[in-house]
């Protein structure tokens, strides 16, 4: 199964900062939330400011897919 999956965080729960796509939402969320240690790209530096307040990132699944391919045709549109 493939997961549609938004990140916000517990501060702001209602404000959606990144839509994402993974076979596996645990280890993703858990990637997610250690990349700001290797990368400096917006998301990254988003979570970083996050997690340095004291919040959370929060990883709410918006949709299910058999096919990667649906997914990819969806990112696409």
């Amino acid at each position: 199964m493939n997961y549609i999956y938004t990140l916000s965080s517990s501060e702001n729960p209602e404000i959606v900062k990144y839509v994402g796509y993974t076979n596996n939402p645990t280890r993703r969320l858990n990637k997610h939330n250690h990349s700001f240690k290797h990368d400096t790209n917006k998301r990254t530096c988003w979570i970083e400011s996050v997690q340095r307040k004291g919040y959370e990132i929060i990883m709410n699944i918006i949709d299910e897919k058999e096919d990667f391919d649906e997914i990819k045709l969806l990112e696409k549109s």
